[in-house]
Order: C-alpha cells, then structure tokens, then sequence
C-alpha cells in the first residue's frame, strides 16, 4: 500500500473520529453550555436591573440625608438662639434682679411664646419627662416619655441620657401633631440646659418630606417600566417587579402572570410564595413554574433578586424552550459543518497526500538543528528554508514559513524577555532604594531617649511587600510630653507608603499646635480628607503621655484595641474615639485616657498580628495575642515584641505574609527622682 493511500485512509480515519467525537460531545456539552449561557443572560438582566435599582434607591436616600442635614443645621441654631436667651434669664436672677423662680418662668413663657415656622416647634421638659413649655398650652405638665422614636426608645429618656453625654442629640421619633391627635413622625435637636437640669426641643414635621419622598419613588418605578417594557429575554421572556406583598409594580400585563394569585402548578403553591422562598434561599439556580392554564410547552423559569431596602423582588422569566431553542439551532448547524468538512478534508488530502512526503525531512531536519542556533545573534541573511516557504503555496509552504516565522518571534521574544529582566531588576532595585526611605523615616534606634529615665520603649515595622503602609511613631512634643502614633493604611505598596509619609507629617505639624490626641486625629483627618481622590484611609493610634504624671491621654481612630499590661492583668482596651482617619471631613473624635503606674506597659499593633494567616488559613486571632502578651511575664518592652514576634512567625511558618506587621511596647517607670 503506497504512502499516499495510507495517509489518505489516516486522513480519512481521522475526519471519521473527530466527526464521531465532535456529535457525542456537541450533544452532551454543547446543549447545556448554550443554554447555561442564555440562563447566565437572564442572571444578567437581573443583575443589571438589581444595580440600577439600588443605584436610584441610594440617590434617594443621598437627597434625604442632604434634607436631614439642613434641618439639623436650621434646628441647631434655632436651639442656639433659644439657649442663649435662657441664658439672659438666668443673668438676671444671678444678678439679684429676678427670683430664680421668675427666671424659670419668664423663660418658659417666652419659649412657649416662639413660633419658629415652616412646621418647626419648640418645648422644653425635665427630668422626668413632664413638658414645662410647649406649643400648646393643655400639654403643659404632661408626661412626654411616652413617645418613642423609629428604634422604639423612649424619647424623652434616650435623647436626655446622649445630649448629657455629647451636648446635643438627634432622633426621628412619633410625636402628637402639634393642633392635633395623630401621631406623625418627627426629627428633633435636643439639647440639655444642665443649669436649670432641662431638657430642650427643637422639632419639626417631616411627613411631608417623606411624601415627597414617596413621589419620588413612584417617578423611579415609572421610569424603570417605561424602560422594562424593552427588555426581552430570549424571545419573549420579561421582567417584573413585584412589591413585598405580591403586587406587580412593573409587568408586562400581556405575557405575565398575576404572581400574587396565580398558582405554581409544578408546586401546588402559590406562585408568590414560591418567588420569596426562592428569594430567601439564596439559590442561584431558577425557580420553574407553569401557570395555571400552561401547556406542557409553557414552562417557565426564573430568577429572582431581593432588595431589602426597598422591599421590592425582582423577577425575569423566559419560556425553558426558548433558552434551549438556540442550542438545537447550533447542533443543526454544526452537524452541517462537520458533514462539508469532512468531505472536503477527504479531498484536499488525497491531493496533497504525493507533495507532502518529500519536503517533509527538510522540515524535519531544519528542526532537528534548531535549537543549536544562538538566537541572540543576528539571523543570517538567508533561511535555510527560503525555498520551500516561498516555493510552494500549499500547507508544506506555510509550515515553512510558518517555522520561519517562528525562529524570528523566537530571536525577538528572547531579546524582549532580556529587556524585561533588566527592567523588572530596575524596578526591584528601585522598590528597595523605596523600602530604605520609608524605614528610613521611622525611628529606629532603640533605646530611642536613653538620657531619660522615665520610661522604655520598642517598636518594629515589616512590610509585607517592599514598602508598606504601616506606621509608627515617637517624639516629645516638649520636656514632658511624649506623643506616641501607630497607624494601618487601607492600601499596600508605594500610594499606601505615601500616604503614610503624609499622615506622619501631619501628626508632627498638629502636635506642634495641641497635645489634645483627639483634636490632633481630628486635623490630620479633615486634611487627609479634602484631597484623597483614591478614598483611602488610616487606622490610627495617637496617645501622649506626661512624663510626670504617668496620664496617658490617647484617641482610637478605629483602631486595633490596645493592651493595657498593670497589676490587675493583662486586657484589651476597647474604647473607640472615632471613624478611620481620612474617610470623612468634619468627623468628631472622643478623648481617652487612662494613668500608667510605674511598671505599666502599653501595646499598640496593626491588624496584621492579628489576622495573620497559616496554611490552613486560620487567624492568629486576638485572643491569642493576649495570651502571648500575658504568657511573656513582665519582660522589657523589647523582649515582649520580639515574643510576639516570634510567636507570630510560628503561627505562619512558610506562608507568606498577608499583610504589615507593625508592633510598639512602652514600660512606664515614673517620674524622673
């Protein structure tokens, strides 16, 4: 049997199989990628819908919240006004003028006297809870406490219990209409007159708000139908909105169900019920139904998003054959093609069968001598292939030009794989010339103030990467006074690395004007604010210690809680000041502090302690940390890092690290003798 013929029959063999193998597996895998896919479209609808619901719903929300700012705005200065003319009555009877009686009365009477408008009222009550001053006279003396606010507090209690602690306090709370019975909803300022022990109330009706709010929401809920009315899925599928009881908010009332009434004949149920089950299961897969009334061809499947905020399901249906239409059409289509091409492949080989066999070798050996070739040279003017690759035209021709083609990609691949290594070397160098300025700019020398008797500190910094957006600090803002920061950057490598230069700098500049920690977070974080396009932010540590006393004044800006090591034990310091620094402008932050005996030591850290992580992907945790801490004695500061270090280092072994690890320690020992 010549070559010729064997090849054709190889040829032949080989359509043969592939055609086999390409029906088998079309039929067994095609079919249900085709109609995974057009599943995956509906789940994209859905997907689609969901977000450009949620995107309407947060405008919403975003124009309530700039409403309720305004009011807060309007409201507190209507108190300031208020509690400065209280203030005036209260001069008087100090003066000697008015009885302190008097005072109280004329106040009263001039607060129940002011109508503020445009749906706002004043009051004042005590402790309590008994109104002394209020729009209406008969409510004067009575018991206000209870009313409740939208999280079922007593008003008058929670709102005295917070503006005590904080000045003022807000809430939206059920009150009676000022004129009548009905309770409607309001958002009041309180705030508290400790002088007198009074409680003040600046209100105002927002049930006109929360129409127009509705309004609103009804214009989204047109729009979304005008637009779903476009949508198709498959051929005739659809979208629907349905509310939390069942109603249709958008449906296309020619192929949709009545889904709160129409009965799930594959369930027996009703096909609402179905829809919230389905919704709460949190299944991806789709939910099959077939109305009442449905033929065996009416299948139906569908997807089925919940929006919580707004109470709302979201439902895209498709008939089950229409999504698998598509794929019977491909496999038609396929067997076709498979069909021509094996027919055409039978011919084409049997005429190129007699031109493949001699060319064949000096492919063969043209391979063979190919890797002798030093592909960093310059390539010869002439390949040794010329001939063939531009002498024939058939698929001996292409694959010699082919291999010449390869031999050129390959010498230009090598040489761009050269310039590659050097740059990626470049760029490594770099990343280390980085990694010394940034630790660099952390103190490093310890004993950091071995001139100064009154305390002992250690700090240590590890990247995760090159650089990091760890930090800690030390430096005393005078003789006395000590600051103390340590701070985790949301970010990693060089932006986290800026802007951790840039918070250190601030704290330095801002303990320059204030040793308040808290006043100090709250600067750098209205600077870091104004200008963070990236929207990063910092968690951070800021304490200062007086050197005297041993009074460590400190703020947690959201913050890893702190170990606080005396002579009642070894605990977490969970007190929070505030937000991350850098997220928000304008964000208050609570003082803290706490008096360090001689002998007390402080341990601040980074998350990257805590969340550590081994190979069976397990936390080092806090409570192990504690353990460490409380496991080390009562060693130098020092020591006690480098055990939690070394601990650590235990707990991940070879993985690596996921994250900086910053420690500091301070060992108070007392004042200077």
């Amino acid at each position: 049997m010549s070559i010729k013929t064997k090849i054709a029959l190889m040829i032949l063999a080989i359509l043969a199989a592939v055609a086999g193998a390409v029906g088998f597996f079309s039929k067994r895998d095609v079919e249900r990628a085709v109609f995974v896919a057009e599943q995956r479209a509906a789940r994209n609808v859905l997907h689609l819908v969901d977000l450009d619901v949620q995107g309407r719903h947060k405008s919403l929300l975003m124009e309530r919240l700039a409403t309720v700012r305004a009011l807060k705005t309007q409201l507190t200065s209507l108190n300031a006004v208020v509690l400065s003319g209280v203030d005036r009555f209260r001069e008087l009877a100090r003066a000697g003028r008015i009885s302190e009686k008097q005072a109280r009365a004329q106040a009263l009477e001039w607060i129940a006297s002011l109508a503020p408008g445009q749906g706002q009222y004043l009051f004042v009550y005590d402790a309590r809870g008994r109104a002394l001053a209020y729009p209406e006279k008969e409510m004067v003396g009575a018991d206000l406490s209870v009313f409740t606010d939208v999280k079922g507090r007593k008003v008058t209690a929670s709102m005295r219990e917070e503006a005590r602690r904080q000045g003022s306090a807000s809430t939206t709370y059920y009150w009676k209409r000022i004129g009548g019975t009905d309770e409607v909803r309001n958002f009041g300022l309180f705030t508290s007159y400790p002088a007198w022990d009074w409680m003040l109330g600046a209100a105002v009706d927002i049930e006109d708000i929360e129409r127009a709010e509705q309004r609103k929401l009804d214009q989204i809920v047109g729009i979304l139908s005008e637009n779903l009315d476009k949508v198709t899925i498959a051929h005739s599928g659809f979208v629907a909105v349905l509310s939390g009881d069942g109603r249709a908010l958008i449906r296309p009332e020619a192929v949709a169900p009545d889904f709160a009434l129409a009965v799930n004949q594959l369930t027996g149920r009703r096909l609402f019920d179905d829809i919230v089950a389905q919704a709460a299961s949190g299944a991806e897969g789709p939910l099959y139904f077939l109305p009442e009334g449905g033929a065996g061809d009416g299948q139906r499947e569908s997807f089925v998003r919940y929006n919580k905020a707004l109470d709302w399901y979201i439902v895209t249906t498709a008939y089950a054959a229409e999504l698998q239409a598509p794929a019977r059409h491909l496999l038609s289509q396929l067997a076709g093609v498979v069909a021509v091409v094996l027919l055409l492949g039978l011919a084409a080989g049997l005429l190129v069968t007699a031109r493949i066999a001699r060319p064949l070798e000096r492919l063969a050996g043209y391979a063979r001598d190919l890797h002798r070739q030093d592909f960093l040279a310059e390539a010869p003017e002439a390949s040794p292939l010329a001939g063939l690759a531009r002498g024939r035209g058939d698929e001996v021709g292409r694959l010699a030009g082919a291999f010449e083609f390869m031999e050129r990609s390959l010498r230009g691949r090598i040489r761009e794989l050269m310039d590659a290594t050097a740059a990626r070397e470049r760029i490594e160098s770099e990343l280390n010339v980085a990694h010394d300025i940034q630790m660099g700019l952390l103190p490093k020398i310890f004993p950091p103030y071995p001139e100064r008797e009154e305390f002992d500190l250690y700090a240590v910094l590890e990247p995760a990467k090159e650089v990091g957006g760890d930090l800690y600090d030390f430096f005393f803002i005078d003789e006395d006074h000590l600051c103390l920061t340590l701070g985790d950057v949301s970010d990693k490598g060089v932006p986290a690395a800026l802007f951790m230069t840039i918070a250190m700098t601030l704290i330095r500049s801002e303990a320059k004007k204030t040793m308040d920690p808290e006043r100090i977070m709250a600067a750098v974080n209205d600077a870091l604010s104004r200008d963070n396009p990236r929207s990063m932010f910092v968690t951070l540590f800021l304490g200062v210690l007086d050197m005297r006393t041993g009074e460590l004044a400190y703020a947690n800006g959201g913050h890893n809680p702190p170990i606080l090591m005396d002579a009642s034990g070894v605990r977490y310091l969970k007190d929070i000041s505030g937000p991350m620094v850098g997220a928000m402008e304008d964000m208050p932050y609570r003082p803290l502090a706490l008096r360090l005996n001689p002998g007390d030591r402080f341990f601040v850290y980074t998350d990257g302690v805590t969340e550590a992580m081994n190979a069976a992907r397990e936390l080092y945790s806090d409570e192990r940390l504690l353990e460490t801490v409380a496991a080390t004695g009562d060693p130098a500061p020092a020591a006690l890092v480098e055990a939690v270090r070394a601990s650590v280092r235990e707990h991940v072994r070879d993985e690596p690290p996921s994250d900086d690890i910053t420690m500091l320690c301070l060992r108070y020992k007392g004042p200077r003798g």
